[in-house]
């Protein structure tokens, strides 16, 4: 179940390759989640479109991104953290590092992943028994060679 949040959340790095209509500007969405990414990663979050806006508990979240691989990557990894806050003190409930080549070998992308641009979709049920409050972290995807891709802050309250 933790899994399930985690990925649900943190969906640019974790998406399946599909092409899918797009129906969401990512604007909509900077009330859950920032792009914290450095101007020279290697990685560019084009948009980002989650339906519903706000994901719900017991629900399908669609999320679908375009990015654009600046660079030829053969490899890296996924690190993930999620924190619930108890009495406004953040709590690590989901950490986890992932290959970067078995999460896009689901998207039917393999490693080395070329140069270009991919939308990735990703649809996951957000289990019921997920507890309703305020999530914050992120996760942050790395090249083989530990260089940082992409970076992503998530501040979301489950109502």
């Amino acid at each position: 179940m933790k899994i399930e949040l985690a990925l649900c959340i943190l969906v640019v790095t974790l998406a399946c390759l599909q092409a899918a209509p797009m129906s969401r500007p990512h604007d909509r969405l900077q009330k859950f989640w920032s792009n914290c990414n450095k101007p020279n990663d290697t990685l560019r979050l084009n948009s980002l479109w989650v339906t519903p806006d706000l994901p719900v508990r017991g629900k399908s979240v669609n999320i679908t991104a375009n990015l654009t691989f600046m660079e030829d990557v053969s490899g890296g990894e996924v690190k993930i953290n999620i924190k619930y806050d108890i009495l406004h003190v953040p709590v690590s409930v989901f950490k986890d590092t992932l290959d970067l080549c078995e999460l896009v070998k689901d998207a039917r992308v393999n490693c080395p992943i070329k140069a270009g641009t991919y939308v990735f979709t990703l649809i996951r049920l957000l289990p019921n028994e997920t507890k309703a409050g305020h999530f914050t972290g992120g996760g942050v995807a790395t090249d083989q060679n530990g260089k940082e891709l992409l970076c992503i802050d998530i501040d979301l309250t489950l109502p």
